[in-house]
This record gives C-alpha cells, sequence and structure tokens, in this order.
C-alpha cells in the first residue's frame, strides 16, 4: 500500500481531466467510482476510485483520490491497494508504479 499528499496549481476540473486521461487512457483500467461532494462555499472536494487489472496475475489494484478544491491550488491524496502485489512482479513494483501515476501526471504543476 502507498499513500502520500501533494498540492498542484491547477482547478479541479483540469486536475480531473488530467488524471483520467493518464491513468485510464492506453491501459486495462477503468474508473470505478466518483464522488462529487459540493459545499454552500465555492469549494468543492471528489472521491475517485481507479481499478486496473492484471489478468495473467489474476489481481487488481485499486487507487483512491481524494481532491479537494483549495484556494489557488488543488490537494491530491493518494491511496493504493493491491490484494496480491507481490504476485504481479515479486515486490510490489507494479503497485507501486500505479501509485505513482497521479505524482508523474501532475508533476510540471506541484507545489511545493
Amino acid at each position: 500500500m502507498g499513500i502520500y499528499s501533494f498540492d498542484v496549481k491547477l482547478t479541479l476540473d483540469e486536475t480531473i481531466k488530467r488524471l483520467d486521461a493518464g491513468i485510464i487512457s492506453g491501459t486495462i483500467t477503468e474508473k470505478i467510482d466518483f464522488h462529487e461532494i459540493n459545499s454552500q462555499g465555492k469549494n468543492k472536494a471528489v472521491v475517485m476510485v481507479y481499478e486496473k487489472k492484471y489478468f495473467r496475475a489474476s489481481n487488481r489494484l485499486t487507487l483512491t483520490l481524494c481532491l479537494e478544491e483549495l484556494e489557488n491550488k488543488t490537494h491530491i491524496h493518494v491511496i493504493g491497494i493491491s490484494g496480491i502485489e507481490k504476485a504481479i512482479t515479486g515486490n510490489g513494483e507494479a503497485s507501486e508504479k500505479f501509485t505513482s501515476l497521479p505524482r508523474e501526471i501532475l508533476e510540471d504543476y506541484i507545489i511545493e
């Protein structure tokens, strides 16, 4: 399991579009859940869950993203989980790679 957080200088909608394009494109991955929370103010939050299937190893990885639109930035919290990650590569490499995708996709927009 991998867990980390970071902020980007993008709107929530821009962040979602970039993540969907980068995570789903060209892979056996689908978005299996999307939940949006709107407050009475202008800020909103989204929870998205992606699932990647590895048919040869009969394994699935899930990537849960919690995104919160804040003033002039979006905060992203990432949780990657695998059922039997060692069966894929022997060391969990596939799980780590899948979990690191959000940071790689958004690296040009990360606020340090």
